[in-house]
């Protein structure tokens, strides 16, 4: 693609010909253009082994019977209410009020159905 159709496509942003470079090269890397790999970079739309809210519902359907930890419902109440829930997230002040308050009500674990129906509320 031409430089003059990407600048007239894309507005003006502030890098030196080396950030450029390096960004273009990561696009050639990826054999995308550079307005498809900008547009990634931006606006990710799954990153590989995302925990979201589908992740946590499939758990549950392969493991119908199962007993969940009280840490890893959660992780899917986070990911229900907030998108996703990566390891990073457990530290945050929002997961660790939703483990207190599910230990508290269910004790060490949960069943399925009590996962979903807080997933849900």
């Amino acid at each position: 693609m031409p430089r003059e159709l990407l600048t007239a496509a894309l507005p003006a942003v502030r890098c030196t010909e080396s950030e450029r470079a390096d960004i273009e090269a990561r696009a050639e890397q990826a054999g995308v253009g550079l307005a498809d790999y900008i547009r990634s970079v931006l606006f990710p739309t799954r990153r590989h082994g995302m925990r979201d809210k589908q992740h946590y519902l499939n758990l549950l359907d392969q493991n119908p019977d199962a007993q969940v930890g009280f840490t890893l419902a959660a992780a899917a109440v986070y990911a229900a209410r907030y998108g996703s829930c990566d390891p990073a997230d457990h530290g945050t002040n929002e997961w660790r009020e939703i483990a207190r308050d599910l230990k508290s009500r269910y004790g060490e674990s949960l069943d399925g159905d009590q996962v979903r129906a807080e997933m849900k509320s």
